[in-house]
This record gives structure tokens, sequence and C-alpha cells, in this order.
């Protein structure tokens, strides 16, 4: 018997999705995030996931260690980020999946 994995994203141990972006790309990473919710993944994005006065880095280092996976929003300004950069090195090194979306040409 075969158990359906729960992504339901108001219940505790829903799949987690950390979006990595650049802030040029932000409308895009808009509309990925409201397609993300429509599919019931609970998606973290610094915008809404850091609250004011925390320390901007351990939060963002945090979120991503709590997340089963990470999107990474291609595009020209998100390649030259060095913020998306070091994302994309703490997904790797805690072993989450990661998916690639083109945000446009890179």
């Amino acid at each position: 018997m075969q158990s359906e994995l729960d992504i339901s994203s108001n219940r505790p141990g829903s799949i987690q999705v950390f979006v990595s972006y650049s802030r040029t790309d932000r409308v895009f990473v808009d509309r990925l995030v409201a397609d993300l919710e429509r599919l019931n993944f609970s998606v973290w994005i610094d915008r809404r996931g850091i609250k004011a006065g925390r320390q901007w880095d351990n939060e963002i280092v945090s979120a991503i260690k709590r997340c089963f996976a990470m999107v990474v929003v291609l595009s020209n300004a998100s390649v030259k980020s060095a913020g998306v950069a070091d994302e994309f090195s703490s997904a790797l090194d805690g072993n989450l999946l990661v998916f690639t979306h083109h945000a446009r040409a890179v």
C-alpha cells in the first residue's frame, strides 16, 4: 500500500519550497509563487519569511535548512547574483532537491 505525500500548505510536515531569485524578476516570481501555492506547496520567499530586525543571512540559511526543495529562478540578473549563488550552494550542501526555472533568456 502506497502512502500519499502530503503537500498541503497549512499542515505541519508539508513540502516547503524555497524560492531563490533576483529582485529584478519580482513580477515573474510572484506569479510562480502563486502557481506553486495553488498546487498546495508551502513556499518560503524572503519578502514574506523574514521579519523586520532579523539577521537576513541567518534567516535565509535557516529557511533553506527547513525546506525540502529549492526553485532557482534563472535570469540574466540571477546568474550574476552572489546571493542566489550562495543560496544554491547552501541547498546543495543541505541535499535539497533543486529545480531551475527560466524567467527569461539567460
